[in-house]
């Protein structure tokens, strides 16, 4: 039944013409297999978790913003794959609210989200629901001022209590200042922070240790000191999202050669934000070596590309870039990146629970 309303969701996509509409189609669709999904990876622990907080036991390893929602859930009565099913709801319409601020009405980045990573949302929903908050507060660094960029502090403030995770995304309010520095200089700065972090990262560890609720303290204890990934896999993810950020570069090159409208100057800063975030997460594999955890930092911020990629298809789709000196046509970059890149994802790390949503 789900593989049937995964492969309709995409028929549909081109069935619509309306993009507004296939927005909530395709939201209806995920929700649905989400509810039809019970026996999915995480759902054991996560279930058991939840009934535990309705039966008052608030002493659970969770961060107190999903325990606060887990409360709600059993004060409401609802069953845990009807709650998780309204979270997972309430994520996607924070991510298609930031879609219909900064993307265009003819090519829906959420097609691309549906190839990868919806799936995998519907499983590790806990980090889906605090990453989507964080998506939903970007726009307030396009054009920042100090209001913008104390709303966003709140904003991860509110993610990072849902997942510990998310404070990472802190680092995001520093891009306003780096947007005056050239991208390399901007790498440069931020290959130095990420590497005097991990270094450092003991320092960084007790320090967690005097200033966070022992619960939180456990959980960034684990993720700083936890298991270790291999290298291979650690190399093959990076190249793989430095295609992203080299793709993204040449968009926002073709933005700068036409600045003559206040919308285009608007679409460039946009560009230009989601850049940066793209420098800071690819520099931020390097945390991987930690805990392998540490990748979903750049799953959650998958949908910005997404959108910087549907508007270039629609936009750009038939202008040359070059690669080393060699032209080819902005499209078929992007394809690439959606085959090859989804593919690897999808078989190298996440077949076992992709296919136990769709066919159990």
């Amino acid at each position: 039944m789900n593989l049937i309303l995964y492969l309709l969701a995409f028929v549909l996509a081109f069935a619509f013409k309306n993009k507004r509409k296939y927005d909530y189609i395709l939201i209806i669709i995920l929700c649905i297999i989400c509810y039809l999904s019970p026996n999915i990876a995480d759902m054991g622990p996560y279930s058991l978790n939840y009934y535990a907080v309705g039966q008052g036991d608030y002493s659970l390893f969770l961060g107190r913003g999903w325990l606060a929602l887990c409360i709600v859930g059993n004060k409401l009565g609802l069953s845990y794959i009807l709650f998780k099913t309204i979270i997972f709801a309430m994520g996607l319409l924070l991510i298609r609210t930031t879609i219909r601020k900064i993307s265009i009405k003819k090519i829906n980045p959420l097609l691309f989200y549906l190839i990868f990573p919806a799936l995998l949302d519907c499983i590790q929903i806990r980090f889906f629901i605090a990453a989507s908050i964080v998506v939903f507060a970007i726009p307030w660094l396009f054009k920042p001022n100090l209001k913008r960029i104390i709303f966003y502090i709140l904003a991860v403030s509110v993610a990072s209590l849902i997942h510990n995770s998310c404070l990472f995304y802190f680092i995001f309010c520093f891009i306003p200042l780096l947007k005056k520095f050239k991208t390399h200089v901007i790498t440069i700065l931020i290959f130095i922070c990420v590497f005097a972090f991990i270094i450092l990262k003991d320092y960084v560890v007790l320090m967690f240790y005097y200033i966070l609720p022992e619960t939180q303290y456990a959980r960034i204890n684990n993720y700083l000191t936890g298991d270790h990934t291999s290298y291979y896999g650690i190399i093959v993810y990076a190249f793989l999202f430095i295609i992203h950020l080299f793709a993204i570069n040449r968009i926002k090159l073709l933005y700068a050669n036409d600045l003559s409208t206040n919308g285009k100057m608007m679409k460039y800063e946009v560009i230009k934000t989601v850049e940066i975030i793209n420098v800071f997460l690819c520099i931020s594999i390097a945390f991987v070596f930690l805990n392998s955890d540490f990748m979903r930092l750049q799953r959650g911020m998958l949908i910005l590309n997404y959108i910087l990629f549907a508007d270039a298809l629609y936009y750009h789709k038939n202008r040359n870039i070059n690669i080393f000196k060699i032209k080819i046509k902005l499209k078929f970059l992007i394809y690439f990146i959606m085959i090859i890149y989804t593919s690897l994802f999808i078989i190298a790390w996440n077949l076992e629970a992709i296919t136990g949503i769709l066919i159990g």
